[in-house]
């Protein structure tokens, strides 16, 4: 089963109160406006899983909470790539949690690895109180660790201290892809505000979403 769409990777939870048809629906057409270089749709793996595909696409590898799964990435502009994913998934007779993730990529089209930059996620679960919502995760270290990997097939082996060195000082950085970066704190009307936002309707994330977009292509835009 097929629906029109398009984009990254992000992650929000959502009661029953919220239409998950609707927000696929108006994602879709919110889409059509960021992507130009590919066509865009949400295909469904199964009752609980929509994600991303277009015409463009390229494989990637999704470094997604503990797990390393070979993915389809859409393409959307220069040599960014993005991926979604929207996971819906009743927890009783009366609510329904649906988890969206969105992730942005970056590689040539022949390029074998596009490195996973970032991902945008907004979760709404009942019993979080420690991670912020919606959040950033970055994944500087995995970039690092890839560069380090092709460096080994280039440099001699016996002259390799160099890798060594970088291996001992691996074990010195903490994992900041783990890190939740909150979005949208209330820290600056008051530092006891939290920093966790709930969604209530439908409109909250559809606009949401499409101010991610036109941030972060702004921000990839100045970046490079």
């Amino acid at each position: 089963m097929i629906f029109c769409l398009n984009i990254f990777i992000l992650k929000v939870k959502i009661t029953n109160m919220l239409n998950t048809n609707d927000i696929i629906t108006e994602i879709c057409k919110a889409s059509k406006n960021y992507f130009p270089e590919s066509s865009f749709y949400m295909a469904k793996e199964n009752f609980f899983k929509y994600y991303s595909s277009g015409n463009n696409t390229t494989k990637a590898v999704n470094h997604y909470k503990n797990s390393n799964e070979e993915i389809n990435v859409v393409k959307w502009f220069d040599d960014f790539w993005v991926y979604l994913e929207l996971n819906v998934k009743p927890i009783n007779r009366t609510n329904i949690n649906t988890s969206i993730t969105l992730s942005v990529f970056q590689g040539d089209s022949q390029d074998n690895i596009k490195y996973q930059l970032f991902r945008a996620e907004w979760d709404t679960y009942n019993d979080n109180k420690i991670h912020p919502q919606p959040h950033w995760h970055f994944y500087s270290n995995s970039v690092v660790d890839n560069i380090a990997l092709q460096f080994v097939d280039i440099v001699d082996k016996e002259k390799s201290d160099f890798l060594s060195m970088l291996s001992s000082e691996k074990p010195k950085c903490i994992e900041i892809n783990k890190m939740h970066f909150a979005m949208r704190a209330l820290w600056d009307i008051n530092p006891e505000s939290g920093h966790i936002h709930k969604i209530t309707q439908e409109t909250d994330f559809i606009n949401w979403y499409k101010g991610l977009l036109s941030h972060i292509k702004t921000q990839l835009e100045f970046a490079k």
